[in-house]
């Protein structure tokens, strides 16, 4: 189902990406990847709101907690990585910076 995510076998699904939590492995239709455990938690909040723009603050919460010191930058720092992670994969997803909200997974349509 386009444009919707799925949870099958404790594998998160959106467009061609398959995330697999609890290995920390990211993969599309012919490649896959590691993933760190921040990696992962912020891909899975990208992924259970996409495609939907979700806020900075929501993912650092979400990722960190409440009482981390974390900031935009190190977000950022993760987006990099992933973007560069999804580039590798080959996938149709990427991760849009939504200007003054903070960020959104969606599937290029070609």
């Amino acid at each position: 189902r386009k444009g919707e995510v799925q949870n099958l076998d404790g594998a998160l699904v959106y467009a061609d990406l398959r995330l697999l939590v609890n290995d920390s492995v990211l993969r599309s239709s012919t490649r896959e990847v590691a993933m760190s455990r921040k990696e992962v938690l912020v891909m899975e909040y990208l992924m259970r709101h996409a495609p939907h723009a979700c806020e900075k603050q929501g993912i650092i919460i979400s990722v960190w907690g409440h009482e981390s010191e974390a900031q935009d930058n190190n977000l950022e720092e993760y987006i990099s990585v992933l973007r560069k992670k999804l580039a590798h994969l080959g996938t149709a997803c990427r991760i849009e910076t939504v200007r003054s909200i903070g960020y959104r997974l969606e599937e290029n349509h070609v």
